[in-house]
């Protein structure tokens, strides 16, 4: 067999493997190994290669010394996919910003159109401590400071959202950016931030899908402003 007609075969197998595992219930236990690639009619080396193929998509889980389970891979598979390409391209600030402010407000309707009331509990409470974080008193302009909390709130609005492309490529985003903020942002433009996120949140909870984009796409456009004028003093020193 020629070297094509090898790697036909095995893609083939591949696509035997992937159809199978798509096709099963989540939460379905491969069957033994051996068992399995009698049934594809694939060799067991190929069989082991598809499945930490699959594994690395987030539709199988390994569990040593237990076996292979099907599931369904949720936003938090599919962002570490995604860093890599983003990153290796030498994605701009700017490109990830105009990224959220594109897709991001239609999060935050999605969010208000499937928000639970314990959900819009839990981003309250995450506003609320970040209110506490700042203690009344102004935050140094730069510190190491992770934005637990801020980021929280934006983990919160994407599961209500619920899983999908949009909002994986939006918590990439989040991810992305985040650090930059932290660190070039004033304890003022921080907590303008805060509030404007408060309102995102308030209209989540009331179920105000367009109200919620509104208040989502204020708030980008702010940030937008504080980050550019961050860009412009950073270049004058």
């Amino acid at each position: 067999m020629s070297e094509t007609n090898a790697n036909r075969v095995v893609e083939q197998a591949r696509d035997a493997l992937a159809t199978f595992v798509k096709n099963a219930p989540e939460g379905t236990k491969l069957p033994p190994e051996r068992q399995l690639a009698q049934r594809l009619g694939v060799s067991r080396t190929t069989l082991r290669d598809g499945v930490s193929r699959l594994a690395l998509l987030g539709l199988l889980e390994v569990r040593h010394g237990d076996g292979t389970y099907v599931r369904s891979p949720g936003v938090s598979q599919l962002v570490p996919l995604l860093r890599p390409l983003i990153e290796g391209r030498g994605t701009t600030l700017e490109e990830l910003f105009e990224l959220k402010r594109r897709l991001e407000p239609a999060v935050a309707a999605m969010a208000a159109g499937n928000c639970t009331d314990s959900q819009a509990a839990a981003m309250r409470t995450a506003i609320q401590r970040e209110r506490e974080e700042f203690g009344g008193a102004a935050l140094p302009r730069r510190t190491s400071r992770k934005p637990t909390h801020r980021r929280q709130v934006h983990e919160l609005m994407a599961e209500a959202a619920g899983d999908s492309l949009l909002v994986a490529l939006v918590g990439l985003a989040n991810e992305l950016v985040a650090p930059y903020l932290v660190e070039n942002l004033s304890s003022t433009q921080r907590r303008l931030a805060l509030e404007q996120r408060s309102a995102v949140v308030e209209a989540i909870a009331a179920g105000e899908e367009e109200a919620a984009a509104d208040a989502m796409e204020l708030y980008l456009n702010s940030l937008a402003r504080a980050i550019k004028g961050a860009a412009i003093n950073t270049a004058a020193d």
